[in-house]
């Protein structure tokens, strides 16, 4: 196994330096897939958490390899609003980096804080370049959101009450305390309920978006289909704070469609998707088969 997962590894990053663009799905697929690996290999270490880094760092390679070292200061954003605090930003980490020196002597301590820091600027770069092509990022997003679909189904299946280490949270997982006892919460095939919960908020605002904008065609049947099945597993991971994700970004998105497009028709029907959203959320211990059943999905609301 151990074997057929570095070839496979190999393999997917030299896909990443070859070509960028495809390289970016697959650093989606190993974001999604290092959580499975986890959960299955002795002790979960923690190291799985970044191994997308690697992915993230190779598809940087493959960035320079086909457009050298771009500057970023030509880059219309940093050089107007943004200049002056990403300027504050690098002087104050490095004011930090040697008070840390001061305070604890290691290089080692520091490098991990600026990598921390530093590592989203590549990062935001390559991401630029690659959303210019209006193509390539609705592609990026349909391609992540089929993903999460994949990767939340799992919480169906615990709930249905199939059990295999591949839907157990990693570690211990976090015990929510609920009037009665303690809530059983799903994280699916994802690593932990709240990373469960913020990829099924992170979807439904996605296919919001993706629908209101007339990018996809999809049927509308089918669009409240999948908002209320994200919801129903976002759910049942025990996070309700998801919700307000989701409403957060409606107002955001709904401020922005007026102040930049003057679109009210398509204000009103982000209204109408998360006004939907949200009755169904209110509703969802109501329409059970029996009342064992709305008895107990009626503590996730």
């Amino acid at each position: 196994m151990l074997l057929l997962i570095t070839i496979l590894a190999i393999c997917a990053l030299t896909l990443c330096v070859a070509d960028w663009r495809s390289g970016m799905l697959v650093c989606v697929v190993v974001g999604f897939l290092s959580d499975i690996v986890r959960k299955v290999v002795p002790e979960q270490p923690v190291y799985f958490v970044v191994v997308v880094g690697v992915f993230v760092a190779a598809v940087a390679v493959g960035f320079i390899r086909k457009h050298g070292l771009v500057d970023f200061t030509k880059i219309r954003l940093f050089r107007g609003p943004v200049r002056l605090p990403l300027i504050l930003f690098l002087l104050w980490l490095a004011f930090q980096s040697a008070v840390s020196y001061h305070l604890y002597g290691s290089i080692a301590l520091i490098g991990v804080g600026l990598l921390t820091y530093l590592a989203p600027l590549p990062g935001f770069l390559v991401a630029y370049y690659y959303g210019l092509r209006i193509q390539s990022s609705l592609r990026f997003v349909k391609f992540y959101t089929f993903c999460a679909l994949l990767m939340l189904s799992g919480i169906i299946l615990s709930y249905s009450g199939f059990e295999s280490p591949l839907l157990e949270e990693v570690g211990s997982g976090v015990v929510i305390f609920v009037p009665g006892g303690i809530l059983d919460s799903y994280p699916g095939f994802l690593r932990s309920t709240e990373i469960a919960a913020w990829h099924a908020a992170a979807a439904i605002c996605l296919i919001v978006a993706l629908t209101v904008s007339g990018a996809v065609g999809w049927p509308r049947l089918l669009v409240a289909l999948v908002v209320i099945a994200l919801l129903s597993v976002g759910l049942l991971t025990g996070r309700r704070k998801m919700l307000m994700e989701i409403v957060i970004f409606a107002g955001l998105y709904g401020v922005l469609l007026l102040l930049y497009k003057r679109e009210i028709g398509r204000m009103v029907k982000v209204a109408i998707l998360m006004g939907g959203v949200l009755g169904i959320a209110g509703a969802f211990g109501v329409f059970e088969r029996s009342a064992n059943e709305a008895h107990r999905l009626d503590v996730y609301v």
